[in-house]
């Protein structure tokens, strides 16, 4: 709770700089995502686990699926 950290992706093509083009979602009422598709989990949340959507505004079809598990 008030902790932040990021995701890296590796050498994995993801579209950084277009984040705010999606609308963003989770499975999982403790795990919420903003417009950019940062991640913020309440402390309820540790080991619990969320699918976190990010649909692109211009087309449905291309979507970003993360899965994301609170540890701490």
């Amino acid at each position: 709770d008030g902790q932040y950290t990021s995701i890296t992706f590796g050498n994995t093509d993801v579209p950084i700089g277009y984040l705010q083009y999606y609308y963003w979602s989770s499975d999982n009422d403790k795990v919420n995502v903003d417009g950019w598709g940062r991640v913020y989990a309440y402390s309820t949340a540790i080991g619990e686990t969320a699918v976190v959507t990010g649909t692109y505004s211009y087309n449905s079809r291309v979507k970003i699926i993360i899965t994301v598990t609170v540890i701490d």
